[in-house]
């Protein structure tokens, strides 16, 4: 779509349509965890490639083809390969027809202190088990605070995630039509023998909901039991799952 209105551009300005040049420099943004890196986007940028260092100098790519307006509101890029314990530094270039971008500037060292699962719900992929109603939805956005992918699961459905280390905390934010309560949390270290534990909530939605939204929440937990390598999130109501954040150390038992 770009380059046919790039194209039509010039046609109309009846002006030789000039070769399309590299973008410019994208300007990483600071970062302090390594789930949520960001950048100011390049113009002319298709997408973006991320690497990491532990040196400044030898460096690798973690990422290729990022979009920087795949998810509205979000960081752009969550590093799950990173090392509990390193640190490192990280720089970004855009890409386009033409080429590479010379290198953002640099950030870091940044410690790795947790790793995160976090997970759109884009798709079905990133869930271990489902159990009961899942269906992934995009459209009508405007009534879920313009989150363009989310499942829509009913009472009684499971969704299961299998972490690969100790899970140190739990962010649901979902999207309800009733004022009450509509998850449980459970976790367990076998994938068998679950607890339930508590949480805590916020209703974020407005007082007078004329257009009728739904209201959007947010669950979460930061007080985990040892041992806790599953998480099985059980519905108790209709909801539209927007994105689900797990957080996660080194697996220690």
């Amino acid at each position: 779509m770009l380059t046919l209105i790039r194209t039509t551009g010039w046609q109309i300005r009846a002006i030789k349509l000039p070769e399309i040049q590299p973008p410019s420099a994208p300007r990483l943004l600071p970062v302090t965890d390594v789930s949520q890196i960001s950048w100011q986007g390049a113009a002319g940028a298709v997408d973006y490639s991320v690497e990491r260092s532990d040196n400044q100098r030898n460096w690798q790519v973690v990422a290729n083809s990022v979009g920087d307006a795949d998810l509205p509101y979000e960081p752009l890029f969550n590093d799950s390969s990173a090392a509990i314990g390193m640190a490192y530094y990280y720089r970004v270039f855009a890409r386009n027809g033409a080429g590479k971008s010379p290198a953002s500037n640099i950030t870091g060292p940044v410690k790795v202190t947790r790793l995160a699962l976090i997970d759109h719900l884009a798709d079905k992929s990133q869930i271990t088990q489902l159990n009961g109603y899942a269906v992934v939805k995009t459209g009508e956005s405007r009534s879920f605070k313009e989150d363009i992918h989310r499942l829509a699961v009913e009472n009684g459905s499971e969704i299961v995630y299998r972490i690969s280390g100790q899970i140190s905390a739990v962010y649901l934010h979902d999207f309800i039509l009733q004022e009450k309560d509509n998850v449980n949390v459970l976790i367990s270290a076998d994938g068998v023998n679950y607890t339930q534990i508590e949480t805590d909530q916020v209703d974020y939605g407005v007082e007078n909901n004329d257009y009728k939204y739904w209201r959007p929440i947010l669950v979460w937990v930061t007080k985990m039991p040892d041992k806790a390598g599953y998480l099985k999130i059980k519905y108790l109501q209709k909801t539209q799952v927007g994105k689900i954040e797990i957080y996660y150390g080194n697996q220690d038992y």
